[in-house]
């Protein structure tokens, strides 16, 4: 989503506006503005998902099936203290509605007790209030753009199989040209292809074709090589995570009051679901369809997170939970519960300082620049402590290059980076008959240390798992390579790479790793995962009631005897 940047919170704050507290309900303040004298009201009706006539959505759900209808009011040339009390309303409204997403000139929410969806939005170039109200029908559908759109219709399509089969023979394709490790799993991903293609042919609905086509991808071993979709039916999942602790699968976070009342409580064992040991219904009915390098990521797709839940909505999903004193059946479906109970995203950084003067720097995630902006704000902390924890458990990763910029604050001098290589394809080279060829980065690159800052010289321990992926394994291998870090905690996920995005068709999109990385000091990592220098495992114990998990007191240990 492209996002046009309104400098609305930033004039308020520069004309001395700090919000105030409001805790008026979004139904009785809807009401305050539609009273106003001068607001205008018009009738909008939204329903479905991403189709490409649109930038985005402020508020969506699934796939936006039924209507989400209702009013949208204007009103010019609000007061100063109107616009404060309305964006307060807003953020202060959590307790009522849950999530409440913010961008810089508006908020959207949805109340699911009440199936009402509410948003604002300030326009600065014409000084005009938009305050949206509207009832949900099924799953909520907020355009990016409802302040300007009264009316949008993203409902499914359903493709023929002439065009799901040209799809799959246009993913084959760019796997040929484009996969950087084609070659190694050539004859499984050709019969694959060769196997998929009836299939594909004889089905009748978007769902069946798109798993077709995550069960052929899965085929090349890859957890950079996928398929994604916007505006057809794929799958779901339901109002709860899991984590696998040790050989078992526990609850994490229930987000539904109706699991809740059923009896599902967080740190319960997951027995078996619908029927079937957990271990052996991941095996048979999720893991075919996941493109993992390593099996300790293939795991924390089936196990963390919302992993075990995936599949088709409203599909059985009944689950057979321990307390460790007698097992419960909670009958469900795939997506059947409302996420009513809501829980705060975490930042993309955190930082805090704990005993013995040591650092603990948490970083989520490499998405954005906020991350850069966030760290950049905690530095002369960190360079204060007498030895840093980087706890990157579970960063999917992002941007490199944000990984990049932190790295550099821990060398005095220039990092040497990871080397690649990528496929080259010349037409000439194989009317000759001859192999693909492939490009080499230079053996001697180099990331150049801040030039403008101190840099961090005393002791880091990196904390990783099967959830430390992508940008966040780069970053890690800059670390190796220099001999920076010693690293605590279980081997990484085991893949990253560059990925080539190719539309299949008009939903339906793939991205093919398309670089072979290696890390700066020689070692293989992908397919095989950073291997810790000190392994520690979580328990129930230290995961579910101790303040302080096993690997973070390991990490302490460590730098306390340097």
């Amino acid at each position: 989503m492209i996002l046009r940047r309104i400098a609305l919170i930033a004039s308020f704050i520069s004309a001395g506006m700090q919000f105030a507290d409001a805790t008026e309900p979004l139904d009785s303040l809807f009401e305050s503005w539609r009273k106003k004298p001068g607001s205008e009201a018009a009738e909008v009706r939204y329903t479905g998902t991403f189709d490409g006539k649109i930038r985005g959505f402020m508020f969506q759900r699934g796939l936006g099936n039924g209507w989400t209808y209702g009013q949208r009011i204007s009103c010019r040339n609000a007061e100063q203290n109107d616009l404060n009390h309305l964006f307060a309303t807003f953020d202060n409204s959590s307790q009522e509605v849950g999530h409440v997403v913010k961008v810089e000139n508006g908020r959207a929410c949805f109340d699911e007790k009440n199936m009402l969806g509410y948003a604002c939005h300030y326009d600065t170039d014409n000084h005009t209030v938009y305050i949206l109200r509207a009832t949900v029908e099924d799953e909520v559908c907020i355009p990016y753009d409802w302040f300007t759109r009264n009316y949008y219709n993203g409902s499914i399509k359903q493709l023929t199989s002439p065009v799901w089969a040209a799809t799959l023979a246009r993913l084959y394709s760019e796997l040929k040209y484009n996969y950087v490790f084609y070659n190694r799993n050539k004859a499984v991903i050709d019969s694959a292809y060769t196997a998929s293609l009836p299939l594909i042919i004889d089905t009748d609905n978007n769902f069946d074709a798109y798993r077709i086509l995550e069960r052929f991808i899965a085929t090349c071993n890859d957890g950079h090589t996928y398929i994604y979709a916007y505006g057809i039916e794929k799958p779901t999942n339901s109002a709860f995570t899991t984590v696998k602790l040790g050989d078992k699968i526990y609850i994490d976070e229930v987000e539904s009051s109706s699991l809740d009342s059923a009896g599902m409580k967080r740190g319960m064992e997951v027995v078996a679901v619908n029927g079937i040991p957990v271990r052996q219904y991941a095996d048979s009915l999720l893991k075919p369809y996941i493109s993992a390098s390593t099996k300790q990521w293939a795991e924390h797709i089936m196990y963390d997170n919302y992993g075990l839940s995936t599949g088709r909505s409203g599909m059985p999903l009944d689950l057979t939970l321990s307390n460790g004193k007698k097992n419960i059946e909670i009958k469900h479906q795939i997506a059947g519960a409302l996420r009513d109970r809501h829980y705060e995203s975490k930042n993309s950084l955190d930082y805090k300082t704990l005993k013995s003067n040591i650092g603990l720097l948490t970083i989520s995630d490499f998405q954005s620049s906020t991350v850069t902006e966030m760290f950049n704000q905690v530095y002369d902390k960190i360079l204060k402590t007498d030895g840093l924890i980087i706890d990157i458990r579970g960063n999917g990763g992002g941007n490199s290059g944000y990984a990049d910029y932190i790295a550099r604050h821990f060398s005095a001098d220039s990092i040497r980076a990871n080397s690649w290589s990528s496929p080259i394809y010349i037409p000439a080279f194989a009317s000759w008959g001859n192999d693909a060829g492939r490009y080499d980065s230079p053996d001697e690159y180099y990331i150049p240390p801040i030039d403008d800052k101190k840099p961090y010289l005393n002791p880091v321990v990196i904390l990783i798992d099967r959830g430390t992926f992508s940008a966040a394994e780069d970053f890690s291998a800059l670390f190796k390579g220099m001999k920076r870090a010693v690293f605590i905690g279980e081997p990484t996920g085991g893949s990253t790479g560059n990925g080539v995005r190719v539309q299949l068709n008009d939903f339906v999109y793939a991205n093919i790793c398309s670089k072979h990385d290696i890390a700066p000091d020689g070692t293989e990592f992908v397919g095989i995962g950073i291997i810790p220098d000190i392994q520690t495992t979580e328990t129930t114990e230290s995961y579910f009631h101790s303040k302080t998990d096993n690997a973070i007191k390991a990490a302490i240990e460590v730098l306390r005897r340097k």
